[in-house]
């Protein structure tokens, strides 16, 4: 599923031909290849594989201006969006114990 996910992408995304000064070429795509690979990766680990989901693949889009790469994965446990960046009391405790430690 990673590759052919990559190899979509690279085939679909725009590549252009550059130059340098000693007069070597260097194709260079849209999107650098690591990045593509390692969101790729991310979606693939973080998808939901329970039976609900009826083994939905991952979603990836290509847009004149944008990829999206999205899956059927959601925040791990009781998180919401909302919480996100905000610390809460278990966080709180968790960095009140780590100070005893070293």
């Amino acid at each position: 599923m990673l590759e052919s996910g990559l190899a979509f992408v690279q085939q679909n995304i725009a590549k252009s031909t550059v130059i340098d000064e000693s007069g070597h070429r260097n194709d260079v795509s849209e999107y650098p290849v690591k990045a593509v690979r390692e969101i790729i990766l991310n979606a693939l680990i973080h998808r939901d594989y329970s039976i609900h989901t009826e083994n939905e693949p991952i979603r990836i889009e290509i847009y004149p201006d944008r990829l999206e790469i999205s899956n059927t994965g959601g925040l791990y446990g009781r998180l919401s969006i909302d919480a996100l960046g905000k610390k809460n009391r278990c966080q709180e405790s968790f960095y009140c114990c780590c100070r005893f430690i070293k």
